[in-house]
């Protein structure tokens, strides 16, 4: 019997105007056991020194050119350039909390836990330290202390809506919907009073929480909201809620891949995929282009038609 191979693949426009995000956050999808994906924020380097910064000449040179390296995707130099730093001066806050989230982008969850624990050490109000730490402990599943970090940042500054979108967060995830909206509210009048560039973010996350305690007309008006503000809404959110909207963005086509008839008539649809993911930049909407990168590589690897050669000379030019 022959296998068939059925994909739900969900095609958008990607929204080129959404808000940019400031060069000290991040977005980062982690996905959960249940196969949804769940997106934070987390502090990028930055040149802002956020303590006390350093008073060694040598240390903050090898930490500009570190922040440089990380900009370039040189992960590995960054982390040499930065422990170098720390070297320099043992005491440079941001070094720690810098090489920290390289080590995490890096998946190696060990160092980035120890060089956050050691940048708390030496500054425990460190808000960067405890985010980043409770990000970590995010991504080892470890929901416990990663719920610990982000009180501790509440405590530290009650007026900082990363911790309460941290606890929402969660909350959420661990089906504690009260707790869940509690503190997205609490994040999102912050985010309103500041006009926060993660406004979206916030309408999201309350409305979903509104979404899983089954208060609909709610979850509809903030996702709503945050679709005004650019926020591209998970697939099943998106049908149920907004399926009869006339300016819907989300299709969804079921496609089969069994026979060489099969590959030629989705041929056109993988040429608007590479077309589009040519044409968008790599850092809107990771969710959705996952989905196209996944049904493209199924469809090259699979293709009877198609036969693909990646040459040695292009590997450098992605990670």
């Amino acid at each position: 019997m022959k296998k068939v191979t059925t994909f739900i693949l969900f095609l958008f426009a990607f929204n080129l105007f959404a808000q940019k995000e400031t060069p000290e956050t991040e977005k980062q999808i982690i996905e959960n056991e249940d196969g949804s994906k769940q997106v934070i924020t987390a502090t990028k380097g930055n040149l802002d020194y956020l303590y006390n910064g350093t008073t060694s000449e040598k240390a903050k040179a090898l930490y500009v050119n570190a922040i440089d390296a990380a900009r370039e995707k040189k992960y590995k130099k960054a982390v040499k350039l930065y422990l170098k730093s720390i070297k320099e001066d043992p005491k440079f806050v941001e070094a720690h909390d810098n090489v920290a989230r390289v080590y995490r982008v890096l998946g190696d969850y060990d160092n980035a836990l120890k060089y956050n624990k050691k940048s708390i050490k030496l500054f425990p109000e460190g808000i960067m330290a405890h985010q980043n730490i409770a990000i970590v402990y995010q991504l080892k599943k470890d929901p416990k202390n990663a719920i610990k970090h982000y009180k501790e940042i509440v405590k530290i500054d009650d007026k900082n809506p990363e911790g309460y979108f941290g606890l929402a967060s969660m909350y959420l995830n661990s089906g504690k919907f009260d707790l869940a909206l509690e503190n997205s509210l609490t994040a999102l009048t912050i985010y309103e009073r500041t006009q926060s560039h993660h406004l979206a973010d916030g309408y999201q996350l309350v409305g979903t929480a509104y979404y899983y305690k089954k208060d609909m007309p709610n979850a509809k008006t903030y996702l709503q909201k945050a679709k005004d503000k650019g926020a591209r809404l998970h697939p099943t959110l998106e049908k149920e809620l907004f399926s009869d909207d006339s300016n819907s963005e989300t299709e969804e086509v079921t496609l089969q891949l069994e026979t060489e008839e099969d590959y030629i008539k989705t041929k056109d649809i993988v040429l608007t995929i590479v077309k589009q993911l040519r044409e968008t930049p790599v850092d809107k909407d990771p969710e959705g282009r996952q989905s196209l990168n996944s049904f493209l590589m199924l469809w090259v690897t699979g293709s009877p038609i198609v036969s693909i050669e990646v040459l040695s000379e292009l590997v450098s030019f992605s990670d």
